[in-house]
């Protein structure tokens, strides 16, 4: 058993094996984008029969502490192929990994858990709960109409990380630096869609990204980037202006933002049907992601 940095000549066809083995993959068109999301950071794996097995990788980006940037390392993605699970391979390459960071000068460690307690093995402990919100768009109340936005493709990938890196940000954001992360959650999965606006010029300033399934919905919105509360009401009014025919949306709470005061009748759908109460207001509680968990 070998550990080691990834060697893209060596490692490139077991890693796009494993990623399909952990079903984080299904299409060959997704294998450029994942080359170039693990190039973008540092990468490690652990080797079996002179094939790798286990990958633990990383981005460097910043974590605002108070009114401070301090220096950070996201564990972007943990994947273990079929053969090799249960061996300890992802503690111990992980391990390495952040002890790696750490050597070179990184002072904040983060990463998205896919269940309590296995990263707690590391150091790990939970950070603040993502709020996540669903409600129809057509209830929200604003009432001065936004201008109109330009769509955003996945072209479109490099102004947006742009916008991520400038939007507004208070304690405990986390920013990750390469603009390769961003675009890979452009285009892993089965696509999606921005919509976006500029304040000054043509530079785009602040953006939705989102997902749809089916012709009213759910819309899922994957990113969001906005500098202050106007342009935050801004795509609000984006998002208004779809509910004539979406008749759902599920985001993330903006940090520092009670949804429900944007809202007509927040409590309304509460006391709906059963049927029907999956458009409220719900809030689950997951540590702050970067990646969507990750396979061990």
């Amino acid at each position: 058993m070998l550990f080691r940095d990834y060697d893209p000549q060596k490692d490139q066809t077991a890693t796009h094996r494993i990623w399909r083995e952990v079903g984080w993959m299904d299409n060959a068109s997704e294998e450029a984008v994942l080359d170039a999301f693990l190039a973008a950071g540092h990468t490690l794996v652990a080797e079996i029969n002179d094939q790798a097995e286990c990958i633990s990788a990383s981005m460097p980006g910043t974590f605002r502490y108070l009114h401070e940037d301090l220096s950070f390392a996201a564990i972007t993605a943990v994947t273990t192929g079929r053969i090799a699970r249960k061996q300890g391979l992802a503690k111990r390459l992980t391990a390495r990994l952040i002890a790696a960071d750490a050597a070179a000068g990184v002072q904040v460690a983060g990463l998205g858990i896919f269940e309590q307690g296995f990263y707690n093995l590391l150091g790990f402990g939970s950070g603040s709960y993502e709020h996540w919100i669903s409600f129809d768009p057509a209830q929200l109340t604003m009432t001065e109409p936004p201008r109109v936005p330009r769509r955003l493709s996945v072209d479109d990938a490099d102004a947006m990380h742009q916008a991520l890196l400038r939007r507004q940000r208070g304690h405990g954001a986390c920013t990750i630096t390469p603009n390769a992360f961003t675009r890979a959650d452009c285009q892993f999965g089965k696509g999606g869609f921005g919509l976006g606006l500029a304040d000054a010029g043509d530079e785009l300033t602040h953006f939705l990204w989102m997902r749809e399934k089916g012709e009213h919905g759910p819309y899922l919105v994957t990113m969001m980037a906005f500098q202050n509360g106007r342009q935050l009401r801004e795509l609000l009014g984006v998002l208004k202006n779809l509910g004539d025919q979406v008749r759902l949306v599920r985001m993330r709470e903006p940090a520092g933002v009670q949804m429900q005061d944007f809202l007509a009748q927040p409590f309304r759908f509460r006391q709906l049907s059963p049927t029907d109460r999956k458009i409220s207001l719900p809030t689950t509680k997951s540590s702050r992601g970067l990646l969507a968990g990750a396979h061990v």
